[in-house]
């Protein structure tokens, strides 16, 4: 990586950076899960120990080479999300990736990862063609003595990944409805949290740690790789295969 540069709810645009591809990326998520330090540690490798609401909308930027390529991502670190509140449209335009953010000490967050899927759903007419990840932070809360005095308030790791099944086999309903295609085929023979459904992009799930830093560019790296692959290709063919990767 060579460079990178913030921009923290400021003014400038993703226009400004130099030339190269550009891609924008939206993080949803509850309250208080980590979307922001998400996006400082990856930008500016420090963690934001004291939390911020984000009450509209911050905008990062990160410059980087990847694959002997220049890139500029634009990065969305959208507000804390419940059940009621509406997703701002504004903010989906232009969007080549999603990140859906919850805390696995809260399990409040992660039931509401299905309810923001569905705003998504409701809101997106291209979400077939938008890579996913399904992030799931602070997992250093895990070894903390309050979170295991309550284990059942602790989302495990193969609950997430269930959780990213089911936003799998929900992209592949949606293609069916959409689209007419009765011929998809999911292939969950390997229990590999990153599922390539035919026709569709991936959908990956990561667990990390803002906090110690642990996966947190690699949660972008698997965004960032599928975006390269669907800029260079487009869509996956009618006739390609499934795998699981």
């Amino acid at each position: 990586m060579e460079s990178d540069s913030l921009m923290f709810g400021g003014t400038h645009s993703i226009q400004d950076a130099p030339k190269g591809l550009q891609f924008k990326i939206c993080i949803f998520g509850g309250k208080a899960v980590g979307k922001t330090s998400l996006c400082v540690q990856y930008v500016e490798s420090h963690f934001v120990e004291s939390h911020y609401p984000t009450n509209v909308q911050n905008e990062f930027t990160k410059m980087l080479k990847y694959n002997n390529q220049d890139y500029t991502l634009e990065i969305i670190d959208t507000a804390g999300q419940d059940e009621t509140s509406m997703i701002n449209s504004k903010c989906l335009n232009g969007c080549k990736g999603i990140i859906l953010c919850y805390s696995v000490n809260n399990r409040h967050s992660f039931d509401l990862i299905k309810i923001i899927w569905e705003k998504l759903v409701d809101q997106l007419e291209n979400i077939n063609d938008i890579p996913v990840i399904v992030v799931a932070n602070k997992i250093d809360s895990r070894d903390t003595s309050e979170c295991k005095l309550d284990r059942n308030s602790i989302v495990k790791k193969s609950e997430g990944e269930q959780l990213t099944k089911y936003i799998s086999n929900s992209l592949m309903s949606i293609k069916q409805q959409r689209n007419g295609n009765k011929n998809g085929h999911i292939d969950n023979s390997n229990n590999s949290p990153v599922q390539h459904i035919a026709n569709l992009p991936k959908v990956g799930f990561i667990e990390v740690s803002t906090k110690l830093n642990i996966n947190v560019d690699e949660s972008i790296l698997i965004l960032l790789k599928e975006m390269e692959y669907l800029a260079a290709n487009g869509p996956l063919g009618d006739d390609a295969k499934c795998t699981v990767m």
